[in-house]
């Protein structure tokens, strides 16, 4: 759980309290790799497509069931559009999954 400290500045950055721990967004996005998080659309385009294969579904079958367009689940799948929090959670709804299950690295 990670709680906004209101009001308490350090050198012009907020900071948050996480567990036990006090964090800068800097901080927080030093530790997340800069790689990853710039592929993210691909790393959920691989897992889309991976949890898609192994329930033998076919793309138009997939879309059908998260109620979105053919063409832009094709495109999430190779990792060329930025799909929203929503739109994963239908994606994942439909794969019968836990939506971070296609967060995973």
């Amino acid at each position: 759980e990670v709680q906004s400290l209101a009001g308490r500045h350090c050198e012009g950055r907020q900071h948050f309290l996480h567990g036990q721990g006090l964090y800068s967004l800097v901080t927080i996005s030093l530790t997340a790799s800069d790689t990853a998080m710039r592929n993210w659309p691909v790393i959920v385009g691989n897992n889309v497509r991976r949890l898609r294969l192994k329930r033998d579904l076919t793309q138009e079958q997939l879309a059908f069931e998260a109620g979105i367009d053919l063409t832009y689940l094709g495109a999430i799948e190779r990792g060329r559009r930025n799909p929203s929090l929503m739109v994963m959670v239908r994606i994942a709804d439909a794969l019968s999954v836990a939506p971070v299950e296609l967060l995973k690295v």
